[in-house]
Formats: structure tokens, C-alpha cells, sequence
């Protein structure tokens, strides 16, 4: 088995990024230990504002240019965690300020509803797994556990479109950790500090804690 770390450093620090955009009231702040490195994200998941969604995150702070292709997945250092929540790994192959108005309309009428906004805001196909932190330790997400979503809902198959958007490991454009209430299933505040991020190959059973939660 091998790991390779791709973060710390988390500078610059990574980008708050919430509902807010939408009107939500949800908070999110990054803060970056200058002893260890760590990066904590804590914020307060609002779901009153907007009638039971709401989302809260860090993005990193810019595009970047991955290539995870000889990975098995991720891990995450967890130094500490509050609150209880559902968090979701993110990760993008097309990023806003990388497409055109057009590319986004032709995601939102492909994937998602037809009398919808038009795709000339910030949305764009995005890869989540969801993970649950209950203790300190490693925890690993493979990349089986990652599932196409857009605008919060997960893209499934249908009779019209039977092929799902597939994330490309060698053209990872941003990574980030949010919290979503999943429509009202969860809010309230939180805290996470996150050690270290990386990937790793093999025998995944030497790392500590569980995997995703799909």
C-alpha cells in the first residue's frame, strides 16, 4: 500500500462557499493552524431561511490540476469533530468560472429540471461521497463512493438518459468539504479539523476508521 499527502499546506486558505449565493443564511469559516497545518471548517447549517435546504463549504482556493488516476481514493486525517453531521467529499472536473453560459445550460437541461433557472449561474456537475466522522483518526472514501450530483440532487439513470456523468480521476479541477442538510434531515453547528488529505493505493484495511457512507 502506498499514501501520497496532497494537503497540508491548506494555503492559501480554502474558500468559504454557502447557500448564502442563494439567499440561505448558512455561515462557514476555514481556519488554519499555523503549528500543525490543520484546517478546521466550522460554520452553522441554516435550513429555516430556505424552507429545509441549505448547504455550507470549503472549495479550494483556486482551480487545480490533479491527476488521482493511480488512486484507490482518499483519505482524511480527522484531528477533531463536533456537531454530528453528514459531510460530503466534493470534487469537480468543470468548474463555473472554467465553462460558458451555454455548457451550463446544456447541463441544466440535461441533468437537471427543464423549468428551471437557467444555467448561466454557478452550477455545474459536481462528485460527492458522503462521510460520517464520529472519532478522531483516518478515514478512506473510494472512489466507488463517489456519485454525480447537480444543484444537490444525485443524477440518476432514466428510460431518456441511461448514462450518468463519470468523474475523471486524471482532470480533477477543485476539491471541498461541505455539509448539506439533505433537505431538512440536518442543521445546526459543527466543527471539523481536518489534519491531513490524500490519496492511497492498495490495501486500504491499514488505514484507520471506516470508509464512506453511501
Amino acid at each position: 500500500m502506498w499514501i501520497t499527502k496532497l494537503y497540508p499546506p491548506f494555503t492559501p486558505p480554502w474558500v468559504p462557499q454557502t447557500d448564502q449565493l442563494r439567499g440561505g443564511s448558512s455561515t462557514a469559516h476555514c481556519k488554519i493552524n499555523p503549528s500543525t497545518g490543520s484546517m478546521t471548517f466550522s460554520g452553522t447549517l441554516d435550513t429555516q431561511t430556505l424552507g429545509g435546504a441549505g448547504f455550507t463549504s470549503l472549495i479550494t482556493p483556486s482551480p487545480i490540476d490533479l491527476n488521482l488516476y493511480d488512486a484507490d481514493g482518499l483519505y482524511l486525517n480527522i484531528l477533531r469533530v463536533e456537531g454530528g453531521m453528514m459531510y460530503s467529499f466534493v470534487i469537480k472536473n468543470a468548474i463555473p468560472e472554467e465553462t460558458s453560459d451555454e455548457q451550463r445550460e446544456a447541463q441544466r437541461l440535461r441533468y437537471g429540471e427543464k423549468e428551471g433557472k437557467k444555467g448561466n449561474g454557478r452550477s455545474t456537475v459536481s462528485f460527492e461521497a458522503r462521510f460520517l466522522p464520529t472519532k478522531t483518526g483516518q478515514m478512506r472514501i473510494g472512489w466507488e463512493c463517489f456519485k454525480p450530483y447537480y444543484r444537490g440532487r444525485k443524477v440518476e439513470p432514466t428510460p431518456e438518459r441511461p448514462e450518468v456523468p463519470k468523474m475523471d480521476l486524471v482532470n480533477v479541477r477543485r476539491m471541498g468539504i461541505m455539509v448539506r442538510s439533505f433537505f431538512g434531515k440536518q442543521d445546526g453547528s459543527f466543527v471539523v479539523e481536518v489534519g491531513e488529505i490524500g490519496t492511497y493505493a492498495g490495501d486500504e484495511g491499514q488505514l484507520f476508521g471506516g470508509c464512506c457512507v453511501v
